[in-house]
């Protein structure tokens, strides 16, 4: 049985789901209405609101038949809101179900795997930020000739050239 975790964004979801069966069961808790009254996603709302409903969410899957034949987790790695990625995660490592799984997890591969990962992440986004880097550079090139060109136009007084 795999114990799945969504909390990308502004929805946190729980499932089961069995190899052979299939989707044995999910429970969702919904941030739209809550979320809609802000005219959009706030980050640390949607943070606070996972840590809120994971637990009720939890306690009714355990409650649930085949949970406690949990021998996997799979969590949501992205893409979505970095706090809320962060907080299924750490769920994912730290679950109560965890302790019933067939399969303890191995935190030192757990650790390679999330640093192979982060080092990927970070190298993606570095060159990210090079080519913006770039690219601004060389708006304010074009900015600058703009402005040379406005200058040439203006008399020495500040007023621009009849």
């Amino acid at each position: 049985m795999i114990l799945a975790l969504e909390s990308s964004c502004d929805e946190t979801a729980v499932a089961l789901f069995d190899p052979l069966v299939g989707l044995t069961g999910e429970w969702i808790h919904s941030q739209i209405a809550l979320q809609e009254q802000y005219g959009g996603v706030v980050p640390d709302l949607a943070t606070r609101e996972h840590l809120r409903n994971f637990g009720p969410l939890l306690t009714q899957a355990k409650n649930s038949a085949g949970c406690s034949a949990v021998s996997e987790i799979a969590v949501t790695q992205g893409p979505g809101l970095a706090a809320c990625l962060a907080l299924g995660l750490a769920l994912a490592i730290w679950s109560p179900l965890r302790a019933q799984s067939a399969q303890p997890m191995d935190m030192m591969d757990m650790k390679t795997k999330m640093d192979g990962k982060m080092t990927a992440s970070c190298q993606d986004m570095l060159a990210k930020k090079a080519k913006m880097t770039a690219d601004m550079k060389a708006q304010d090139a074009d900015i600058t000739k703009i402005l040379t060109v406005v200058g040439g136009l203006q008399q020495s007084d500040g007023h621009p050239s009849p």
